[in-house]
């Protein structure tokens, strides 16, 4: 009887929380206590994913917890009030999976993959890691030092100091100006207090997503779900976001880093459409397909960017995100006997600097023509449905897209199908603004 006392109510939740997608129904739920559940079932293998996904980023972090979000992410995993040090990590390997976990700027994100018949244990080691956290005082010293590490090595890494050099410039004073990993001075003056209070504050059911996906049926995870988050308390409904000021024209002076290359590097960067402006969000993910870059074709695959190692990225947040242009000058290439050297079309980032500004200034004065944005589209469609393919791509895909607050991703395929050059044409006028570019190099001859 008590399975059919937690069926029934299931059903009946089900029943009016199934949203139509493209005909199929895509089951989505809430417990009473605000816990949001989204499911797939996905029978090709015997596996499951499960996926908690907690609206706590470092864009929640309030005065005096820079860092938090991040640092709460490394100590989730070392011990409850319920069981000590690394329980989770081994009873989840003791299931045939790995435990895992991520931070960003608006969430943090536990996830693992199990096979199909050990769901629920998945859940219940990942609903006492987030409803009984310990905090002890060993570990959160000794994550200190780990975290530390990890930002140390991304130091090195020219991208992310191109793209946090972005972000600060293009959000001044904003919570996404702030890298998600906080910064090493944060880290070392976060303290178990914090920490515990930027839990209970955040860490609360209607401010996470469950979501999973595999060989398991909807009523079956409903039931699982229920027993090990039903009786989580629900809490204080959490702040929104602090969103990034977008209407005041950003200065594009140049901001020039360190050496921290061989090649030099420049990044350009437009504010972009939040997660919940769908058709937004389609048109600049085409934009950056039909851009495109190394091994993608596009505009900057052609022959006159070869070697300059040019990209585009743009990944939707729940606040206005960036649309991020970089290109790294081609090494010099010694000539081949008997052959004239040939040379590079640019020998200074300035001059790339010039050439991608004209491919961004095209896209928003002439009409692409019909192929190129239908081949961009498709591209679009493509990586998304390459995404969610595996029971562990879907489960991530569908508990971001919970968690910022945009469509399912069966549905961004629908929509990203729908993007025609009109649009496109609107986002880059509305979007690619010149006044609202900011920009990053890698060396200081981007000075010239």
């Amino acid at each position: 009887m008590r399975v059919s006392w937690l069926y029934l109510p299931v059903m009946l939740l089900l029943s009016l929380c199934m949203p139509v997608c493209s005909g199929a129904q895509i089951p989505t739920a809430e417990l009473p206590n605000g816990l949001r559940i989204a499911i797939r079932e996905k029978h090709s293998a015997p596996v499951v994913a499960v996926d908690l996904w907690v609206r706590a980023g470092s864009a929640d972090e309030r005065t005096g917890e820079y860092g938090a979000a991040h640092f709460l992410e490394h100590t989730l995993f070392k011990g409850t009030t319920n069981q000590a040090g690394s329980a989770a990590d081994y009873a989840i390997e003791l299931a045939g999976g790995q435990l895992n976990a991520a931070t960003g700027a608006d969430y943090a994100h536990y996830y693992t993959e199990v096979p199909a018949e050990n769901l629920a244990r998945a859940l219940r080691v990942i609903a006492d890691m987030i409803r009984n956290p310990a905090f002890p005082d060993v570990e959160v010293e000794r994550e200190r030092s780990v975290i530390l590490d990890e930002l140390a090595k991304r130091s090195t890494d020219p991208t992310a100091r191109l793209t946090d050099r972005l972000y600060e410039r293009a959000f001044p004073g904003a919570a996404y100006s702030r890298s998600p990993g906080g910064s090493p001075a944060a880290i070392k003056a976060r303290g178990r207090d914090t920490l515990a209070a930027y839990c209970n504050r955040l860490y609360v059911p209607g401010n996470c997503v469950l979501s999973v996906a595999g060989d398991v049926t909807v009523a079956q995870v409903m039931t699982e779900a229920t027993k090990a988050f039903g009786t989580w308390q629900a809490g204080p409904a959490a702040a929104p976001v602090q969103q990034p000021n977008v209407e005041k024209p950003i200065a594009p002076d140049p901001d020039v880093l360190q050496r921290i290359t061989e090649q030099p590097t420049v990044s350009i960067a437009f504010p972009a459409p939040a997660a919940s402006d769908t058709a937004g969000v389609c048109n600049a993910l085409v934009g950056a397909a039909l851009l495109g870059g190394d091994g993608l074709g596009g505009r900057l695959g052609t022959e006159r960017w070869a070697g300059t190692h040019a990209s585009v990225l743009y990944v939707p947040r729940k606040g206005v995100s960036l649309l991020v242009i970089t290109a790294q000058l081609p090494r010099p290439v010694p000539p081949r006997p008997f052959e004239a050297p040939t040379e590079p079309n640019f020998r200074t980032t300035q001059e790339l600097l010039v050439a991608i500004e004209a491919e961004v200034l095209a896209l928003s004065t002439r009409v692409a023509g019909a192929r190129e944005v239908a081949i961009a589209a498709r591209t679009v469609q493509g990586e998304i449905e390459y995404d969610i393919e595996t029971c562990a791509g879907m489960a991530q895909a569908v508990g971001r897209a919970e968690a910022i607050g945009q469509v399912a991703p069966e549905k961004m395929v629908e929509f990203a199908g729908k993007v025609g050059p009109a649009g496109l044409l609107t986002f880059a006028q509305q979007w690619l603004i010149k006044e609202r570019e900011v920009r990053a190099y890698t060396n200081a001859e981007a000075k010239n």
